[in-house]
């Protein structure tokens, strides 16, 4: 028998050495065993080979190092974790775009009713707060009205000014400033005059630093949008989480 030290790195009988896999598994006929052992213990390569496999083995089982196959399931799983990371990101990112662009809800249903048509403000709605420089309000149109005139006036009525326009909406002028804090209602009427009872159609708001108009926003916000940003950071925690236990 050829010592085991005096081979090279290439096996002694490859025939032989092709089969020493079979090792491993139990039931392996004992005369075929016996023959396989004698291999390794005189072939330097195929005695490397199975400490080398032996040694893999164990370290797959302590977890240091994966197998092929988990190793892709994992990187497969981190791809997956990163794709539905961005689509939380998007969604948090179009909610708050939303919130800002949309309109809020109104604090209540404040509707003058004429015949089967709903004249109202729709911005500012009921309850909203707006900013206090170029402050606009529009309102649905009424249908024959040659013109509308607004006024705005605050609650404890220290404030009152009117206006006039040709069409359903009215930028305040820039002399017109509203002071952050203070709630105001407007009221609004039509040329010819009997189109609307005067100042039956109104709306309360208030006036805020740009802050304050976010924040109102952002709590304000449609359901379907508060719905959008709910969804996202429940996507960010469940990747999180998953990324954590993985």
């Amino acid at each position: 028998m050829t010592n085991h030290t005096d081979t090279t790195f290439a096996c002694i009988d490859p025939d032989v050495g092709d089969r020493i896999w079979q090792l491993d598994r139990p039931a392996l006929d004992a005369k075929l065993r016996s023959k396989l052992e004698a291999h390794v213990a005189a072939c330097h390569a195929c005695r490397l080979h199975r400490e080398l496999d032996a040694r893999a083995r164990e370290l797959v089982c302590a977890g240091e190092i994966e197998e092929d196959g988990a190793a892709a399931t994992r990187t497969g799983k981190l791809a997956v974790y990163r794709r539905v990371g961005l689509v939380a990101a998007l969604a948090v990112a179009a909610s708050l775009a939303f919130a800002m662009l949309t309109t809020p809800r109104p604090a209540k249903i404040d509707v003058a009713i004429r015949g089967e048509d709903d004249v109202r403000f729709t911005r500012p709605v009921e309850g909203e707060v707006v900013a206090v420089e170029s402050s606009r309000l529009s309102w649905t149109e009424v249908p024959g009205a040659t013109g509308y005139r607004v006024r705005v006036s605050s609650l404890d009525g220290s404030f009152t000014w009117e206006g006039d326009t040709d069409h359903a909406a009215l930028t305040l002028p820039d002399e017109v400033a509203l002071e952050a804090g203070s709630s105001y209602k407007a009221l609004l009427s039509t040329q010819p005059a009997d189109l609307l009872p005067p100042w039956r159609t109104s709306v309360a708001f208030e006036a805020g630093s740009t802050w304050r108009v976010a924040a109102h926003r952002l709590l304000r916000a449609q359901r379907w949008v508060h719905g959008l940003g709910v969804a996202g950071l429940a996507l960010f925690g469940f990747v999180a989480f998953r990324r954590r236990t993985f």
